[in-house]
């Protein structure tokens, strides 16, 4: 059994989908580095303020959602956006099946909780 840890961030919503994890206008870089400002940027949460670039997104190297975190189109690039970022994997209720597969390709270890 694989074990990981590290400050965790908890993100209150179901179906954050591959396009707020990484927006589609960035999916021409080349590098996974020119991804790591990005992560995130276009999430919303209903009725709080968001900040992607907080103190503790910056310092989470798990993220806790929902369930169905990673639906929507198969992109590595939202793999990409998390692995370059420090991340570890998501705790999720539900991943979508593509983002685990795209998951473990890079060697992040999404949970299911």
């Amino acid at each position: 059994m694989k074990q990981f840890g590290g400050p965790a961030a908890f993100i209150d919503r179901n179906d954050i989908n591959t396009d707020e994890i990484i927006p589609a206008k960035y999916l021409t870089e080349i590098t996974k580095k020119a991804l790591q400002p990005h992560l995130l940027e276009d999430l919303h949460l209903e009725g709080s303020q968001f900040d992607p670039h907080s103190q503790e997104l910056q310092e989470a190297r798990v993220l806790i959602t929902r369930s169905n975190f990673g639906c929507g189109s198969s992109r590595e690039h939202a793999v990409w956006a998390l692995e370059v970022n420090g991340n570890r994997g998501p705790g999720t209720g539900e991943i979508d099946g593509d983002q685990q597969r795209d998951h473990s390709r890079v060697r992040l270890h999404p949970q299911c909780l």
